[in-house]
């Protein structure tokens, strides 16, 4: 338990960056010849942004001293399983409902296993309640998500960005899926953990 955390949660990370800063976007538009104007996709910096960590266990722990060290981020962690001696090392902000956390974080990150409790856990209600400007990342498990929530959310133009590494029928998703018409989606094929060092 716990080998692949580093892979894990640099994914996340990179997720989380490459929307925040249009890489991904930049890239396929550069060699599709599309032609466009730089001023017209503005990114957004990282520093000091608020981060959501859903699960406090070893990728969760990763991710949060990660924004913490590279941009000195304020954590909003959640989990009800650990005690409040649990990462005490990390400055953070311990979050006891759920509700509490979702209109506050600029990057929402999961990290919990998929359970009957987890379903669905950002469905439409969630996704609403979150910033305009919030960038989403799941590199948990696909059914966590609410995929058909989250792309009718993201075309009506709420959320900045989305980086899922899995998801919830066929991994990795097919070229038809809704969400892989957007730009602003990232799509990695449950890909996180793969890394030579993890594999070693």
């Amino acid at each position: 338990p716990g080998i692949n955390r580093e892979a894990v949660a640099d994914m996340a990370l990179g997720m989380a960056l490459s929307l925040s800063r249009r890489i991904t976007e930049f890239d396929r538009m550069i060699r599709s010849g599309q032609a466009f104007n730089r001023n017209d996709f503005m990114g957004l910096e990282m520093w000091g942004k608020t981060i959501g960590i859903v699960g406090m266990g070893n990728t969760g722990t990763e991710v949060a001293k990660k924004y913490r060290q590279a941009f000195d981020a304020k954590i909003l962690a959640f989990d009800p399983f650990v005690n409040d001696t649990h990462w005490g090392d990390i400055s953070h902000e311990r979050i006891r409902d759920l509700a509490d956390l979702w209109p506050r974080v600029d990057v929402l990150s999961i990290h919990v296993p998929y359970t009957p409790q987890t379903h669905h856990l950002v469905n439409a209600a969630v996704l609403a309640q979150l910033k305009t400007r919030a960038i989403l990342v799941n590199a948990a498990r696909g059914d966590i998500v609410d995929e058909d929530a989250l792309y009718a959310c993201m075309r009506a133009g709420h959320l900045y960005g989305a980086g899922l590494d899995v998801w919830s029928d066929v991994e990795p998703p097919l070229a038809t899926h809704p969400l892989l018409t957007l730009p602003n989606v990232i799509a990695t094929p449950h890909a996180a953990g793969s890394t030579e060092e993890t594999q070693i």
